[in-house]
């Protein structure tokens, strides 16, 4: 009876052994971080993204015993928050998501995923290669895409074939088209933009887009300028010339405002990031006209033709003076795990999704038509960001430079100029 009673026992212990393995995306068995509290410094609470993790949270508790806290900081001071508690706080926050752009001026500030390779390797085969590319730095990978973005040019499919006009794929295109709609009896502009600075080089990326379809870049291989080059700079005369074609105040549009304008149905062509598309569909956003009849392209118009489009993601990063670095890899595993990834996209929460399988998915299609693929395929051409430690100094230069082009200023002088001063920002960082 007493060995009878043995195995019992062991059986016991076995079966709640598998049972405790069986706890899904790596998340650790036996809960050896109950009652752990995280804090989440992360911006931009109406995201509807990050409204599903916000709803997740407890679940995650209940697999692990852990408590998270989101912060909901203002996006204008994330990055600033980042830097002032890890230096007069050390320990205040355990996880955050970043701007890509911002990483090589925070690593100092963020523990490598990288370094938890005995505990956790990520898939990362099912992120686009350009995400992935923008959160490793070095031979490190500092995050793993948690939100991401790509490049797309919407266009109101009724207006041009009122005027017999074909999806632009060339910027002569795009200006032709503008003009056509701005002078046609329609009480419509031909194009929006971000062209305002915005800050944290946000109003960079169309004009940077822009470069990219001219086969001009911001730096060489060495980070040395190269915004000044012909190239870049017939680039951005066009950048500034499409302004003639744009709303009266667009000038001044920061990125909320240009979705608005094509939203409201001021304009009937954007270039905006592929999570606007959730704003067009949105009909306490959009007019039901532009619900109807918007139309997407995952390539986007280049000097002679198609070009791919830029990226960007907001990776998942631990804090280096984390004292709950281990709790805090568990809700990165968490955050970015296929499911969530998935169940967000696919419930039409949000078209946001960071994983190729989750944009390929049934689901996405069932909740966006053809969207989500059409982001898919956009990401298969999209190029990085420029990613560099100086990046902080050298936006602010770059939109100021900006500024003045929308303003009327000659383009070759300030690119010059702007080139000139980044120049000795890389010489005073040692860069070269």
């Amino acid at each position: 009876m007493k060995n009878v009673t043995k195995l019992f026992l062991a059986l016991i212990l076995v079966l709640s052994g598998f049972a405790m393995a069986q706890l899904p995306h790596g998340l650790k068995d036996g809960k050896p971080y109950d009652g752990t509290e995280l804090t989440f410094l992360i911006c931009c609470p109406g995201a509807k993204q990050f409204v599903a993790w916000r709803e997740s949270v407890e679940e995650f508790k209940d697999l692990t015993g852990i408590d998270v806290y989101f912060t909901d900081d203002p996006l204008g001071g994330l990055r600033e928050k980042i830097v002032t508690e890890s230096l007069g706080n050390p320990g205040s926050w355990d996880t955050t998501i970043y701007f890509e752009t911002w990483g090589p001026s925070l690593a100092n500030f963020l523990e490598p995923i990288s370094s938890f390779s005995s505990d956790w390797e990520p898939d990362l085969t099912d992120y686009p290669n350009a995400t992935i590319g923008m959160a490793t730095l070095g031979d490190d990978l500092y995050g793993i895409p948690a939100r991401s973005h790509v490049m797309m040019l919407y266009y109101r499919q009724d207006v041009l074939d009122d005027l017999g006009l074909s999806v632009p794929t060339t910027w002569d295109e795009v200006t032709t088209a503008a003009k056509a709609i701005t002078e046609a009896d329609n009480d419509m502009y031909g194009i929006t933009m971000n062209w305002a600075k915005q800050g944290g080089g946000i109003s960079l990326i169309p004009w940077t887009n822009v470069l990219k379809g001219y086969g001009a870049t911001q730096f060489d291989a060495d980070y040395k300028p190269t915004m000044n080059s012909p190239e870049a700079i017939a680039a951005t005369e066009m950048y500034a010339n499409l302004l003639n074609y744009a709303p009266p105040g667009a000038v001044t549009y920061n990125e909320g405002d240009a979705r608005t304008s094509y939203g409201s149905g001021e304009a009937a062509m954007v270039l905006a990031w592929s999570w606007a598309y959730e704003v067009f569909q949105n009909p306490e956003a959009s007019e039901q006209v532009v619900i109807d009849n918007t139309g997407f392209t995952p390539v986007i118009p280049g000097e002679t033709g198609p070009t791919g489009p830029v990226a960007m993601t907001w990776p998942m990063a631990i804090s280096a003076s984390s004292e709950n670095k281990e709790a805090a890899l568990e809700w990165v595993k968490w955050m970015t795990n296929p499911e969530l990834d998935l169940k967000a996209v696919g419930s039409g929460q949000t078209v946001v999704a960071n994983r190729l399988s989750s944009l390929y998915s049934d689901g996405a299609a069932g909740s966006w038509g053809d969207f989500s693929k059409a982001m898919g395929d956009a990401y298969s051409s999209a190029t990085p960001l420029p990613v560099y430690l100086e990046f902080p100094e050298g936006s602010d230069i770059l939109e100021a430079a900006l500024t003045e082009i929308a303003g009327g200023a000659n383009v070759a002088d300030i690119l010059n100029d702007a080139a000139d001063d980044i120049d000795k920002v890389m010489k005073r960082s040692g860069r070269y």
